[in-house]
C-alpha cells in the first residue's frame, strides 16, 4: 500500500503513533495533471495500457487529475430502469461492482 508523506500532518499527532504503516518512498510515482476535459475513451485506454504496464514492471505507478465531458459508467449491479438520464449523457460499461456512477466537470470537487 502506497501513502503520499505531507498529506495530513494529522497522521504525524502522538495519538495515531503505532497505528500507521511506515511511510513509503513516493518519488517513483508520476503526477499528471489534463488542462483540459479528456473523453473517457481516451482516459479509460491510458489507464489499462499503464496498469499492464505496472504489472509488467515497465512502467511506475501513476496519479491522474483528469475531467471528463459529462458521462455516467455502469456497474456491473446497474440496472436501466434506475437511471435518471434527461440530458442523454453517454453511459459506458465499467466492468466494476455497483450500480451508476456520474462524472463529468468537478465532480471529484467540493463546492
Amino acid at each position: 500500500m502506497r501513502t503520499v508523506a505531507g498529506t495530513c500532518n494529522a497522521l504525524a499527532t502522538s495519538e495515531c503513533k503505532g497505528h500507521l504503516a511506515a511511510m513509503i518512498d513516493t518519488s517513483d510515482i508520476e503526477w499528471r495533471v489534463s488542462e483540459g476535459q479528456v473523453p473517457y475513451p481516451d482516459a479509460l485506454a491510458f489507464m489499462e495500457e499503464r496498469a499492464a504496464a505496472i504489472r509488467a514492471g515497465t512502467a511506475s505507478e501513476c496519479i491522474w487529475l483528469v475531467e471528463h465531458p459529462p458521462l455516467f459508467t455502469a456497474g456491473t449491479s446497474a440496472d436501466p430502469t434506475e437511471l435518471f438520464n434527461p440530458a442523454g449523457f453517454p453511459v459506458y460499461d465499467a466492468g466494476r461492482g455497483g450500480r451508476y456512477t456520474y462524472h463529468g466537470p468537478a465532480s471529484g470537487l467540493d463546492t
